[in-house]
């Protein structure tokens, strides 16, 4: 990755509707287009088991 590029990674807990709150791990890699910060890339896979986060 360049300078003009970011990765974020993180826990997440979300709610859909009235179901239980579930994790996810999340990446999300945006990159600077003239000027704005755009995502360019977004993944997220299940963290059901996670309990803690090392980093």
């Amino acid at each position: 990755m360049g300078t003009d590029a970011a990765a974020l990674i993180y826990l997440a807990v979300a709610r859909c509707g009235a179901e239980e709150p579930f994790r996810v791990l999340v990446s999300s890699t945006c990159v600077d287009t003239d000027g704005a910060a755009r995502l360019a890339l977004y993944q997220q896979t299940w963290a059901r088991e996670l309990t803690t986060m090392r980093v």
